[in-house]
């Protein structure tokens, strides 16, 4: 059987490159649909997104607490309870779909409300609606089975299946823009939204039926044993706070921007914070496969966690400040180079989104481990993150604009996630006290805000131009990671021993890790 670490390593290898493509992609998609369709489509495009993400809302967290409570039974290969869990799951989706497609009626009802007075016709607002939805109920009638290879240290066949998905739906999305007349081409476009749903499904259940053959999971089953899992009802509850926790965090300031301005605006704010959260997604498919090897870990050699704990918190900390320098100093010449000046934020709006960020990136290392050991009791938190994000982005919002909004968003996650998030873990399930962590992690920012701060004056001596062309934007940027990445490396491995020791492992699955250990 391989190893944890090298089943997180394909499953981090195979993410990358493919989000990779998808990302880059769906950066020339949106410039070119933005210039062929205009920032209000683009707008309403994301606004149908965040509408349904609410919706989403009704999955609980289900998903969560199963895959949590595949762990043991995959490890032991206990077919029968893996069939009675996932059957579990589908009975609950069952509803969850049936739920979906009743609120959406609804939802569409007021749509005439919704977007009155608005700059595209109803009918664009129905049918993008429409097709974005799909993808969404298909999850709940197919997809939820994609939850037995993330659980068994396989993630890579769901994300060869729905990334690579997504890379062919922004191939032909863009290949639409160019090959169809603007009045036909946003219909090809979301076409493609339907078309690549449905094959990415079809693949799914092919896939299934290979690795897993005894995998029967019914709605009919799942009813049968529903009583025989009550710690699986108690996870998705405690879950679902955290899921509203996240939707509150991730959608809400589209709709709040919404309601202070125009969707030319909320195309503005979508721009930087789709930079944002395709860097949060490549970080989830850098290390979500791990996940699941730390579950099996917890599972097998808790012994072990702490040490783990600490390796993964140095070389994430590391990783994490190269990221948010790199995305600071880059992001205006590339939204500059790439839609155009008049999109680009004002810099106190970017500071509080960088901020931002380093939180949501900084705060995988305690996640992982609150998620494989199935911490979701802490059901407070969430609700808090939520009325804190929510309010503070209103009130700030009404008084700052653009700005307001985004210091609401940080002042919430630095309360909850920051502070609140390790704490919570390190009291319950680590060897250490929590001023322990409070320490390490105010000496790592430490050391990474001495690398950033000498980025910040040796990046003037650099001679390119990162508006001149994309060509001197990737020399700059490629700088900029070197210079930052560099000498926090070298800070991070001298006086980090989680650093050493992670760099150590990682040599021993080289090649030639014999010879070396010789």
């Amino acid at each position: 059987m391989a190893s944890r670490t090298a089943n997180s390593i394909r499953n981090a290898k195979v993410g990358l490159i493919i989000y990779a493509f998808d990302l880059l992609l769906t950066f020339f998609a949106r410039k070119y649909f933005i210039e062929f369709l205009g920032p209000e489509l683009l707008g309403l495009n994301s606004l149908a997104k965040s509408l349904l993400q609410f919706l989403n809302l009704a999955e609980l967290g289900i998903a969560t607490a199963v895959g949590f409570s595949l762990y043991k039974p995959l490890s032991e290969k206990d077919r029968k309870t893996i069939n009675e869990i996932i059957s579990l799951q589908a009975y609950f989706y069952r509803w969850i779909f049936y739920f979906i497609i009743a609120a959406s009626i609804v939802l569409m009802a007021f749509f005439p409300w919704i977007f009155a007075d608005r700059e595209v016709p109803l009918h664009y607002a129905y049918a993008t609606y429409l097709s974005l939805s799909v993808a969404v109920l298909l999850s709940y009638r197919v997809n939820y089975r994609q939850i037995i290879f993330t659980a068994d240290q396989k993630q890579y066949v769901s994300t060869y299946l729905f990334q690579g998905g997504r890379v062919v739906k922004s191939a032909l999305q863009l290949g639409a823009l160019f090959l169809f007349d603007p009045a036909y081409s946003f219909w090809v476009w979301l076409g493609m939204e339907v078309l690549v749903a449905v094959l990415s499904s079809v693949g799914l259940e092919l896939a299934v039926r290979k690795q897993y053959p005894d995998l029967v999971a019914s709605p009919a089953l799942g009813k049968q044993v529903r009583k025989q899992y009550p710690a699986v009802i108690a996870s998705t509850k405690q879950v679902f706070f955290h899921r509203f926790g996240g939707f509150a965090l991730s959608q809400s300031s589209v709709v709040i921007i919404y309601a202070y301005a125009t969707l030319t605006d909320v195309t503005i704010f979508d721009n930087y914070n789709f930079i944002v959260m395709g860097l949060i997604m490549m970080w989830e498919t850098l290390f979500g496969g791990s996940i699941a090897s730390i579950g099996n870990l917890v599972a097998e050699q808790p012994d072990k966690v702490q040490t783990l704990y600490w390796e993964l918190f140095s070389f994430k900390t590391w990783l994490c400040g190269i990221v948010v320098c790199a995305t600071m100093f880059l992001a205006q010449p590339f939204i500059t180079l790439w839609v155009g000046s008049e999109y680009v934020m004002s810099k106190m709006a970017l500071l509080w989104f960088m901020g931002s960020l380093f939180i949501r990136l900084f705060r995988n290392a305690t996640d992982t481990f609150l998620y494989a050991f199935g911490l979701y009791k802490d059901i407070g938190a969430p609700i808090a993150e939520a009325a804190l994000n929510i309010g503070l982005s209103v009130l700030f919002g009404y008084y700052w604009g653009l700005p307001g909004i985004m210091a609401g968003v940080f002042v919430s996650l630095f309360l909850v996630v920051f502070l609140w998030k390790p704490f919570f873990l390190f009291r319950e399930k680590m060897a250490h006290k929590p001023a322990v962590y409070f320490r390490q992690a105010a000496f790592h920012i430490a050391l990474l805000a001495v690398a950033v701060l000498a980025t910040y004056y040796l990046k003037n001596l650099l001679p390119m131009n990162p508006v001149a062309s994309y060509g001197q934007w990737l020399l700059y940027g490629l700088c900029i990671v070197f210079i930052c990445g560099g000498l926090s490396f070298v800070l991070f491995y001298i006086f980090t021993p989680g650093m050493r020791i992670f760099c150590r492992r990682l040599i021993e699955l080289l090649p030639g890790r014999q010879v070396l250990k010789k």
